[in-house]
């Protein structure tokens, strides 16, 4: 593929050499290779101008912490050109990543900022790696082309939207959060158009551990995506969002509530009770039998049936998650969020 536009790509890094050196290796084996690499440092520890240096890389270091929406800012100050590619340094980009990015930009209708997917392929081979990665890959590929949100692992942007739209939210989410779709819903509040490519892949690195995710999800996703939603007052039903998702979320609630019930209760209406959670675990197969045959396909039966728990799981918390920050916020206990309402 030939290159149609130069890239600038943005990679925010704090430590994780390992994995740094191995996504930097993958970008600069790209065809086209980028117009620039500008690494920035989100003071880390050791300075990581070294490994800018090996690579060619354009270092920026940030001395005071400020999470990856501040280096992205930073990094996008310092580009040369007016399409920038955001990379995590946690991600490998797939040969054509650079190159997509680069013709879909040179298009007389290219939309203001593009973003991909996780492949099916994560790096790590432990179950919850695979299966948080897949989960991500199924979904952004069964979402809308015309996107509302945006995806900074693997994002692009014209340096003119992204300054319009005010960069990443420093103030709300300075540590790893959702501050990339954050800038997603206010590049389409000012009619900016956003696209979703399947095609546009990259492979995760993170080696998912359960105490690890379950912070995350919880801590980083759900609470802080409920505060946006709740402070903006709606959010489109896409992504992990739509109304299934939704009703799974209510459903596995009302499963964990049988077992309470059945103890309560005694004879027939215990037997009821077990006939209604019966039904609400059907019913949550056939809402999310998409996710698992594909599952079975990418991993065989044996995966897929240990996913099927860890999928429930994670509607538990974020469905609990999303219901205490409801009730916080309506009481008034806010936080940051308290500061000022983004358009």
């Amino acid at each position: 593929m030939v290159s149609a536009v130069p890239v600038s790509v943005v990679m925010p890094a704090r430590g994780a050499e390992r994995d740094l050196r191995r996504a930097l290796t993958a970008l600069a084996a790209s065809d086209p290779r980028p117009a620039e690499t500008i690494l920035v440092d989100d003071a880390s520890p050791t300075p990581l101008a070294p490994v800018a240096a090996e690579f060619g890389c354009r270092y920026v270091r940030r001395e005071v912490r400020g999470g990856p929406g501040a280096a992205r800012n930073d990094g996008v100050r310092a580009a040369a050109e007016p399409t920038v590619l955001f990379v995590d340094s946690d991600v490998l980009v797939h040969p054509d990543t650079v190159g997509r990015v680069a013709a879909r930009f040179a298009a007389p209708d290219a939309p203001a900022a593009l973003f991909g997917s996780y492949d099916d392929a994560p790096g790590s081979p432990r179950f919850l790696a695979q299966y948080k990665n897949l989960v991500h890959h199924f979904i952004h590929q069964g979402a809308r082309r015309a996107a509302h949100t945006f995806w900074g692992g693997c994002g692009a942007i014209r340096r003119d939207a992204f300054e319009a739209a005010g960069g990443f939210d420093v103030e709300l989410f300075d540590v790893p959060s959702v501050e990339d779709i954050d800038l997603g819903y206010r590049l389409t509040d000012r009619g900016l158009r956003i696209e979703l490519d399947p095609e546009l892949q990259v492979c995760h690195l993170k080696d998912w551990r359960f105490f690890d995710l379950l912070r995350v999800d919880v801590l980083k996703r759900a609470v802080p995506w409920t505060r946006l939603m709740l402070l903006r007052g709606s959010t489109p039903p896409d992504l992990n969002l739509k109304p299934h998702h939704r009703a799974s979320g209510v459903l596995v609630l009302l499963l964990l509530a049988a077992p309470i019930a059945a103890w309560a209760t005694s004879g027939r209406a215990r037997v009821a009770v077990g006939a209604a959670a019966l039904a609400v675990a059907v019913a949550l197969l056939v809402l999310n039998r998409d996710l698992y045959g594909f599952l079975f396909r990418k991993r065989g039966a044996l995966f897929a049936a240990r996913s099927v728990p860890a999928h429930w799981l994670y509607y538990a918390y974020a469905s609990a998650a999303f219901a205490v920050t409801k009730a916080l916020w309506a009481v008034g206990v806010r936080g940051r969020f308290r500061r000022r309402a983004r358009p």
